[in-house]
């Protein structure tokens, strides 16, 4: 095989995950939150804090039939967000922050999901502690980007893709090193009754046969993502939902990538 995962024992470039909030956290709450939350993320080597606002989640609108739509930047309502981030080689490389209407996580130095949740788990459990985040939450989005590096000269696409292409992706079937886009993406009302599910694929292949890219690797990069959605009050035992997530991207991730290119990534058939 002319590939190599992007990293020395799996393919993964970034991870991401996000809790949206049914109602928005009050302010009172939200100040107290911070200073156990500031403990645990220190605990996990996110020490730099950066303060910050975001719009609110409602913006009001009255539109008039006929006329254009006009915001007043100066009236949008802002609210704060509190980020901390864990500093790598001089940039950031991993970071979690909260706002009133959503908490987030996300990190460039991924190591194993196990890793990933232990920190997940001790900040929730810390926010937890003051404000009921583990009753709270209406959706659920993780996300996750692998890469695979062709050797020098570029290689064929289809070393990395499934032998049996998955029906619901369209994929270029003649020029084995030519670029291409793929996405797809699409709701189920049907496996929880009660709530949505979004599943997006995205895969993107570049190419290195223009004479400025000579001698270039290629790269082929996959972003799947899900999400859990509430359609009427909020998820139950928001951490376990994460997990569940977690082996379904796996299991999804598996249907797109060949057999060889498991192997190298440690993925079972």
């Amino acid at each position: 095989m002319d590939w190599e995962p992007a990293h020395a024992d799996h393919s993964i470039d970034s991870v991401n995950i996000l809790f949206t909030f049914a109602e928005p956290i009050d302010g009172d709450s939200f100040d107290d939150l911070i200073i156990p939350l500031r403990r645990a993320a220190n605990a996990h080597r996110f020490t730099n804090r950066v303060e910050g606002q975001e719009t609110a989640a409602d913006i009001p609108l009255v539109p008039q039939p006929g006329q254009p739509v006009m915001i007043n930047i100066g009236n949008v309502p802002m609210t704060r967000r509190v980020a901390f981030q864990r500093l790598a080689d001089g940039v950031v490389a991993s970071e979690c922050s909260i706002g009133v209407s959503s908490f987030t996580m996300w990190t460039l130095r991924y190591r194993r999901w196990a890793n990933f949740y232990a920190e997940l788990e001790d900040l929730c459990r810390a926010i937890d502690g003051v404000w009921p985040l583990s009753q709270s939450v209406k959706s659920i989005r993780l996300q996750y980007i692998d890469r695979f590096v062709s050797i020098p000269g570029g290689a064929s696409h289809f070393e990395v893709l499934a032998e049996h292409n998955p029906n619901f992706l369209v994929v270029p079937q003649r020029d084995p090193m030519a670029a291409f886009h793929v996405h797809n993406g699409w709701f189920d009302y049907d496996s929880s009754p009660g709530n949505r599910i979004l599943t997006n694929v995205n895969i993107d292949a570049g190419d290195v046969r223009p004479p400025q890219f000579a001698g270039g690797c290629r790269n082929i990069n996959f972003l799947t993502l899900m999400q859990f959605e509430s359609l009427s009050s909020t998820l139950p035992d928001p951490l376990a939902q994460a997990d569940i997530l977690h082996q379904r991207l796996k299991h999804l991730f598996r249907q797109l990538i060949s057999s060889e290119a498991a192997a190298r990534v440690g993925l079972p058939e």
